[in-house]
């Protein structure tokens, strides 16, 4: 797995009080790349040097956006005295066209926000995992590091620092020169009032380690802060089979129990769909125990070409006084080969009779009783 073609795709800025800004791509950022919205703020009024999450970053196409890291400088605790640092990041599901929106909520009003957005390209099905972040601050101090972060698997990682100072725009901004340039010029703000200027100028690099640390943002002496993420690439989601090998509910000595739906769904199986064993156990349930939905659905059922398997389905209620089973629902609309059930097995001791209905084609039922000593009565068919 190799991280490739980190791309800059614009920035944007605001000296406005309120909650949020939106950037749009210079170019469109694809279905399967990796998205990044990388942000600098005013400080809301915070204990100083957190990691305390006062944003959130949607877009307007509908993929999920994950704040990876955000971290505080607030020299007095006060608002706006300090700066926040962050990175959000989003598989790409749906392309973001120049014309999409990405947008950065904050909790409560700041006057400045910094705003730059990006991509990188990974493995086919492949998206990212977060496996370790740093957060340090400094104040009205020059150049610091990130802090070593360490400990990680010998692999290679994406090493995003991000550096965010209180002074203006014009100031300079020391990069760390093991790591490049992500945007290629400052980003921030300019004018009065001097304190609500900022400056960030974030920077990458792509390497096989299993620690590293970021020395970006010296020059200009400041209240600031500093951030260093590493990103791991990793594979997506199996897209031919799946397999559920057990799924087991235990609620012993329970009072009142009520399941009122257990669903399972696996739309556009291409291949195997396999539930091997799905156990609920209720021991010594004293009054009432109720399970009014379980339910696989595999719709679509022309994408499930090959074998779907339930093999094992029990439900285990001993000295229940009232056990209620509802519905227990397969349904496999237009499945190409073969549909298996080959247990379903219902243990409820000390009971006096249970009855069984199956729902059948074209309006019928099968309906049956079964007594403590397993005889069946009643047994026959019914209209619905």
């Amino acid at each position: 797995m190799t991280f490739s073609a980190f791309t800059a795709r614009g920035t944007a800025t605001e000296k406005v009080s309120d909650t949020s800004l939106g950037i749009s791509p210079s170019a469109a950022i694809t279905v399967g790349k990796i998205a990044f919205l990388i942000f600098g703020l005013d400080n809301l009024a915070d204990t100083d040097d957190t990691d305390t999450a006062h944003v959130s970053v949607t877009d307007d196409v509908g993929n999920t956006w994950v704040v990876a890291k955000e971290h505080t400088c607030s020299p007095t605790g006060a608002a706006a005295v300090g700066a926040i640092a962050g990175v959000a990041w989003a598989l790409v599901e749906t392309e973001i066209g120049t014309g999409a929106t990405v947008t950065l909520t904050v909790d409560s009003a700041v006057t400045v926000k910094l705003l730059g957005i990006a991509e990188v390209t990974v493995g086919a099905g492949n998206t990212v995992q977060v496996v370790g972040t740093l957060g340090s601050h400094t104040h009205s101090g020059g150049g610091f590091d990130s802090g070593i972060l360490s400990g990680l698997d010998n692999v290679e990682h994406l090493w995003i620092g991000v550096h965010v100072k209180e002074v203006p725009f014009s100031s300079t901004v020391a990069q760390d020169t093991t790591y490049t340039d992500i945007f290629g010029a400052n980003i921030g703000v300019s004018g009065n009032p001097a304190a609500s200027n900022q400056v960030m100028r974030p920077q990458y690099r792509i390497f096989t380690s299993t620690s590293d640390q970021y020395n970006g943002g010296g020059g200009t002496a400041s209240d600031a802060s500093t951030i260093l993420v590493a990103f791991e690439e990793v594979a997506g989601l199996a897209d031919t089979d799946v397999e559920i090998s057990a799924a087991e509910l235990r609620v012993p000595d329970a009072t009142d129990v009520e399941i009122s739906a257990i669903e399972l769904r696996i739309p556009d199986a291409a291949s195997d769909v396999e539930i091997s064993a799905i156990e609920f156990r209720i021991p010594t349930a004293e009054t009432d125990v109720e399970i009014s939905a379980i339910e696989l659905r595999i719709p679509d059922g022309a994408a499930v070409d090959t074998d779907v398997e339930l093999s094992a389905a029990e439900f285990r209620v001993p000295d229940a006084t009232d056990v209620e089973i509802s519905a227990i629902e397969l349904r496999i609309p237009d499945a190409q080969t073969d549909v298996e059930i080959s247990a379903m097995e219902f243990r409820i001791p000390d009971f006096g009779q249970l009855e069984l209905t199956m729902r059948l084609r074209k309006g019928r039922s099968w309906r049956s009783t079964i007594d403590q000593k397993g005889r069946f009565g009643g047994t026959g068919l019914g209209s619905q």
